[in-house]
């Protein structure tokens, strides 16, 4: 099993409003913690940096698994500048970037899994 990193630079998304991410989850079933969104067994550790106005969520990644609740996320987000990130821990702890793209390339190629180039 290894821990993956999502960091979502959320520049002015309305998720971005602590409140109305804890309800935009809450809305969807989830129990949303001070460090931790859970339902049943599905658990996702996350860090609001409102300074910096950035999002992390860890969770455990295991046969490229990306927690459907994390996509549903993405998928809600509107600002064509908003910048996601996907990590995952290395042998020695270290943290190797996966996927750094802004929203709409995330949901064409990571989300979608359009693959095809345009022209």
């Amino acid at each position: 099993m290894v821990e993956a990193v999502l960091a979502i630079d959320m520049v002015d998304e309305e998720l971005s409003d602590e409140a109305v991410f804890n309800s935009w989850f809450s809305e969807r079933g989830y129990d949303v913690g001070e460090e931790v969104i859970s339902k049943g067994n599905e658990q996702i550790v996350y860090n609001l940096y409102s300074k910096a106005n950035v999002f992390i969520f860890k969770f455990e990644n295991t046969n490229d698994y990306f927690p459907e609740i994390l996509i549903d996320f993405i998928s809600s987000l509107q600002n064509k500048e908003t910048q996601i990130s996907v990590a995952e821990e290395g042998q020695y702890g270290e943290y190797n970037t996966l996927v750094d793209m802004y929203l709409s390339d995330f949901i064409t190629y990571v989300i979608n899994g359009d693959d095809e180039v345009k022209e």
